[in-house]
C-alpha cells in the first residue's frame, strides 16, 4: 500500500546488502593525475546545496551482495583484516559535542573510475562537489561497525570531497556508539595515495556556529541544535572557508583482529541495507497562525479566536513551495502545520535578510490537553483547539544574509511542527521550507481484504506505523527513543514478513541482538545501543523471533549460525531452577508489562515452556534431534511444577505468582501458547478470558499475544473483540499505533502494527507450515466476517493468493500456490492436501 508520496524506486532482492553506486557522466581519457592548487572552487548560489557548472548530479544505487556472511563468505575487502587507509580526525578537537569538516581537494588529467568504502564516529555526511552524495554510517556496535561502498567515476578536472562529521557524544541518541571522533574513507591501493585517509592530503577543520543543549524530555534522541548563521562557515561543503588544517592519522582501518590478537576500535564491515528513502513531503496544510509575546509557547493553548486567516494564504502558498513568506520588523509569529500524516524527515528551512531574528522549529505528534511534561492525555489527534504544543525541535539565527539554506544533523517526527518567527529590526524571508522523508524503504508488496469496513480503514495506520518505526535498525518508537527493543523487534519482523519479500532489517535485528549477548547468556534489551540494559524475557522472545524467522523465510546457515545462541540464552533460564524446580527470573529490569516479571513469575515460567517447544523445533530444524529432547525433557518436568505453583482453582486462572492474586491476560496467553496447560484447565481458563473478570488486561504489545491466543482456542469473539483496540486508535485521529493504552506517550509504536500480521496469518490464515515456506498451511479464521481476500507475497517467489466467502454454514474459496509449493487447507469439516497452482474450494 502506498502512503500517496510516490515510490521509493526499485527494491533489491530479499537478502540483499547495501553497496551503493555514485557515478559522474563519463569523459574522455586522457592526461595524468596531478595535486590541486589551493584556489577554492566558485560557489553557485543558495537555497540549493550547488553543483559545480556542468557537473550532474549524483546518483546513488543498490547492488546484491549478503548481510552478514560467514566470515569465509564475506566480501575480499573486509577479509584484508587491515585496511590500506587509517581513521584520520581533526586536531585539537575539544570534548562533544561538535561538528567537524573533511577536505580533499585534487586534480586529475584522466578520467578516474574507484571503489571508496566510507565511514565516520559518529555520523557524515559526504559532499562531492559541493553536491550531497549520501549519509552514513549504518548504525551498528563497536564489532560491526557500517561502512557504505561507492562506485564513483571522476571526470578529468579539479575536484573536491567534503564531510561533514557529528561528534554528539554523550547529546547523541542512545542507540548511537561511538570509539571517538574520526572519519574514513578507503580507495583501492592504486588509488590510495591520490583518496584515502592516511594517505591523501585530507584536511580538516571545526565547524562553527553549532549549539546545543539537553532534551527537553525526549531522552534516547538527539539533542536539540541551534544553527547560527554570522557563525557558519558557509561553503564549506565546496570547501570553501579558512582554517582547514591538515589531519591527524590515528589507527589503521581493519575489519579483524590486528596484529598479536589485539582488537581494533572498530571491526568494520560493508553496510547491509539499501539507502533511506529521500524525498520531499508533499501533504500538508496550515492549522493556525498567531501572534505571540513570548518564545515560551509550551504554555499557550492554540485558540482559533487568535487565528491570522489573513495570513493563511501565504503560510499555505510556502509550505505548498509556490511563494515565500515575509515577516515584518519587530514581529513573532506562532505557525502551526498539519502534515496530515505521521513523518520523519530533514527539515530545510531557506532564509533571506532576518538579522537578529530566529525561526524555530518543533514537532509533536499530537497536541495535548495539558501544557505538562508527564501528562500525555492528547484526546482526539486530529484537534487542536484549546490543546497546547508540547515538542522539540531545532533553532536557526539568520544573519541578514541572502540566500541561507538551514538544515539538520538528525532528522524530526511526528504529524505537527510548530514554527515559530522572531524578527528584529530587519525584515525576515522564508523562501523555502521542505520536510525530506527519511526512512527505511519498506513498502507494501501484499494485499489483503478483510471485508470489514472498519478493520480494512486501520491499514493505511498500520502500515505507516511500520515504516516510521523502520530506519537502520527497528526502532519502538521514532519520537522517544529510536532503539530497537526485542519485544518490538520481534513483531515488527512478523509485520515486515507479510509485506515484503525484503528481509535484510529482520535479518540484521537478528544479528545485532545475538551479538548483545552478555556473559550471563542473556541478549541487550536494545541493541545496537551505548548504554547497555537487560529485559530477562525479552532474551526468550528473541528466540521466537528466530523460529519464526526460520519458518518465514528459507536461511538455513543464517539460522543455524544464531542458533548456539538461543542455546545461551535458555541455559541462563534453566541454570536458575531452584530446590522447589522452578525458576528464578534472571537479574534486569523486571517491570516492563502489566504483571509480575521478577523473582517467581508466571510469566517467566509459561513464556520459557512455550520457548522452550520453539526451541526444540529450530534445533530439530537445523539437525540437533538430541538437543531438541534435551528441551522437552525441561519442559516436562517443569510444567506440572508451573501449573501446581500459579493455578487458582476459584478462579481458573494461572496467577501472576505463587503469593500473588493478580492475574493477567499476558500470563494466561503464554500459559495456553506454551502447549502444556492440562486439558481439564484449558477449557475453564478459555471461559475466564472470554468472561475477563478479574484479569489485567494486556497492552497494546501484548494483545497481540492475546490474538494468537484466540486464535489458538477459536474464540472469535475476543479475538474481533481485541481488534477494537485498533479501531478506536483510527477513530482518535491516530495514523499510527500508539505505545499503549490511554493516555500513551507514544503516538507511533509498530509493535502496534501487529494486526496487520494478524490480517495474514490469521484471518486468512496463511502461515508456514515447514522450515524456509517450503510449504504452507491455510486455516481461515473469519469468524464474523462474510469474506475475506488476499494475496502473500512468497520469499521463493510468486505469490500465495486466498479468496474467501461464506454461504451459510459453509466456507467457499479459492486458493493459488506458487511453483513448487504444496500445502494443507485446514476447514471445520476437515482438510485437503493443496497442490501448486490454484484449488477451489
Amino acid at each position: 500500500m502506498s502512503d500517496g508520496q510516490g515510490s521509493s524506486g526499485p527494491q533489491p532482492a530479499a537478502g540483499v546488502a547495501r553497496r551503493t553506486v555514485l557515478k559522474l557522466s563519463a569523459a574522455a581519457l586522457g592526461g595524468a593525475v596531478v595535486p590541486a592548487g589551493a584556489t577554492p572552487l566558485g560557489r553557485a548560489p543558495a537555497p540549493v546545496v550547488p553543483e559545480r557548472p556542468g557537473a550532474p548530479r549524483p546518483r546513488w544505487t543498490p547492488q546484491d551482495s549478503s548481510p552478514f556472511p560467514a566470515f569465509h563468505e564475506r566480501t575480499e575487502w573486509d577479509r584484508q583484516g587491515t585496511w590500506n587507509a587509517s581513521w584520520v580526525r581533526c586536531p585539537d578537537l575539544p570534548r562533544p559535542p561538535f561538528v567537524t569538516a573533511y577536505r580533499l581537494r585534487f586534480e586529475i588529467g584522466a578520467r578516474l573510475e574507484t571503489v571508496l568504502r566510507v565511514s565516520a564516529d559518529e555520523r557524515y555526511e559526504l559532499f562531492l562537489d559541493g553536491v550531497r552524495a549520501g549519509r552514513g554510517s549504518e548504525r551498528g556496535n563497536l564489532e560491526s561497525w557500517f561502512y557504505e561502498t561507492n562506485e564513483v567515476t571522476f571526470e578529468p578536472g579539479e575536484h573536491t570531497l567534503v564531510a561533514r562529521v557529528w561528534s554528539l557524544g554523550p547529546y547523541a541518541p542512545i542507540a548511537q556508539v561511538t570509539a571517538g571522533p574520526g572519519f574514513l574513507l578507503a580507495a583501492p591501493e592504486e588509488h590510495e595515495d591520490l583518496l584515502s585517509t592516511g594517505h591523501a592530503p585530507w584536511e580538516a577543520k571545526l565547524l562553527d556556529g553549532y549549539a546545543f543543549e539537553p532534551p527537553v524530555y525526549v531522552w534516547g534522541l538527539s539533542t536539540p541544535m541551534t544553527l547560527d548563521a554570522a557563525r557558519f562557515p558557509w561553503g564549506f561543503e565546496q570547501g570553501e572557508g579558512e582554517g582547514w588544517r591538515e589531519v591527524e592519522v590515528a589507527e589503521r582501518a581493519a575489519s579483524r583482529l590486528l596484529d598479536y590478537g589485539i582488537a581494533p576500535p572498530r571491526y568494520l564491515r560493508a553496510g547491509t541495507l539499501p539507502p533511506p528513502v529521500d524525498r520531499p513531503w508533499t501533504k500538508g496544510r496550515v492549522r493556525h497562525v498567531s501572534p505571540i509575546d513570548t518564545l515560551d509557547t509550551i504554555s499557550l493553548p492554540v485558540r482559533s479566536a487568535e487565528h491570522l486567516e489573513s495570513e493563511e494564504k501565504s503560510w499555505t502558498a510556502l509550505l505548498a513551495g509556490t511563494a515565500p513568506v515575509t515577516v515584518p520588523p519587530r514581529t513573532r509569529r506562532r505557525v502551526i502545520l498539519d502534515l496530515e500524516d505521521y513523518l520523519c524527515a530533514y527539515p530545510e528551512v531557506v532564509t533571506s535578510g532576518g538579522a537578529g531574528g530566529r525561526v524555530r522549529a518543533r514537532w509533536a505528534e499530537a497536541l495535548r490537553l495539558e501544557p505538562e511534561m508527564w501528562e500525555f492525555e492528547k484526546g482526539n489527534r486530529d484537534e487542536i483547539e484549546g490543546k497546547f504544543f508540547f515538542g522539540m525541535g531545532d533553532t536557526f539565527l539568520p544573519d541578514g544574509e541572502a540566500p541561507r539554506r538551514f538544515d539538520t544533523l538528525w532528522w524530526a517526527c511526528g504529524r505537527y511542527v510548530e514554527v515559530v518567527v522572531e524578527t528584529q529590526e530587519d525584515p525576515l524571508t522564508l523562501e523555502r521550507l521542505v520536510f525530506h522523508e527519511t526512512r527505511h524503504p519498506l513498502e507494501m508488496e501484499s494485499e489483503v481484504t478483510v471485508g470489514d469496513e472498519k478493520l480494512d480503514a486501520l491499514q493505511p495506520m498500520l502500515v505507516r506505523g511500520m515504516q516510521m518505526c523502520s530506519h537502520e535498525t527497528f526502532f519502538d518508537c521514532p519520537y522517544f527513543e529510536q532503539m530497537q527493543y526485542v519485544g518490538d523487534a520481534r513483531l515488527e519482523a512478523l509485520v515486515h514478513y507479510v509485506m515484503t519479500r525484503d528481509d535484510r532489517l529482520p535479518r540484521k535485528a537478528l544479528y545485532m541482538i545475538d551479538d548483545s549477548r552478555n556473559a550471563s547468556g542473556l541478549t541487550g534489551s536494545r541493541p545496537p545501543v551505548r548504554q547497555r540494559q537487560v529485559i530477562p524475557w525479552f532474551s526468550l522472545l528473541y528466540v521466537g523471533m528466530l523460529h519464526e524467522h526460520a519458518l518465514w523465510r528459507d536461511d538455513p546457515a543464517f539460522v543455524g549460525h544464531l542458533v548456539p545462541g538461543a542455546r545461551a540464552i535458555l541455559d541462563a533460564f534453566l541454570e536458575r531452577r531452584g530446590g522447589d524446580g522452578l525458576v528464578r527470573t534472571p537479574e534486569g529490569w523486571s517491570d516492563t508489562e502489566r504483571t509480575t516479571e521478577g523473582g517467581t513469575s508466571g510469566l517467566t515460567h509459561w513464556l520459557l515452556l512455550w520457548t522452550l517447544g520453539l526451541a526444540a523445533e529450530l534445533e530439530d530444524m537445523v539437525g540437533e534431534p538430541e538437543v531438541a529432547q534435551r528441551y522437552r525433557r525441561h519442559a516436562d518436568e517443569l510444567a506440572p511444577l508451573a501449573d501446581a505453583a500459579f493455578w487458582d482453582e476459584r478462579r481458573a486462572l494461572y496467577r501472576d505468582a505463587p503469593d500473588h492474586e493478580d492475574c493477567s491476560e499476558l500470563v494466561q496467553a503464554f500459559a495456553v501458547l506454551s502447549g502444556r496447560v492440562p486439558e481439564g484447565h484449558q477449557a475453564r481458563l478459555a471461559e475466564a478470558l472470554v468472561a475477563g473478570k478479574d484479569l489485567r488486561p494486556a497492552s497494546v504489545h501484548g494483545s497481540y499475544y492475546v490474538l494468537e491466543t484466540a486464535r489458538a482456542l477459536g474464540l472469535a469473539d475476543l479475538y474481533f473483540d481485541r481488534l477494537q483496540l485498533w479501531v478506536d486508535m483510527r477513530e482518535r485521529g491516530l495514523k499510527t499505533p500508539q505505545e499503549s493504552r490511554e493516555p500513551t506517550r507514544s503516538d507511533c509504536h509498530a509493535w502496534g502494527s501487529s494486526p496487520l500480521f494478524q490480517f495474514f496469518a490469521t484471518i486468512l490464515g496463511i502461515r508456514p507450515a515447514a522450515p524456509g515456506f517450503r510449504r504452507v498451511e491455510i486455516a481461515p479464521f473469519l469468524g464474523p466476517l462474510p469474506r475475506a481476500s488476499g494475496r502473500l507475497v512468497h520469499p521463493a517467489g510468486g505469490e500465495i493468493v486466498v479468496d474467501l466467502r461464506r454461504e451459510g454454514e459453509k466456507l467457499h474459496g479459492r486458493v493459488v500456490l506458487p511453483e513448487g509449493v504444496r500445502g494443507t487447507l485446514r476447514l471445520p469439516d476437515g482438510t485437503r492436501e493443496l497442490p501448486p497452482g490454484e484449488s477451489v474450494f
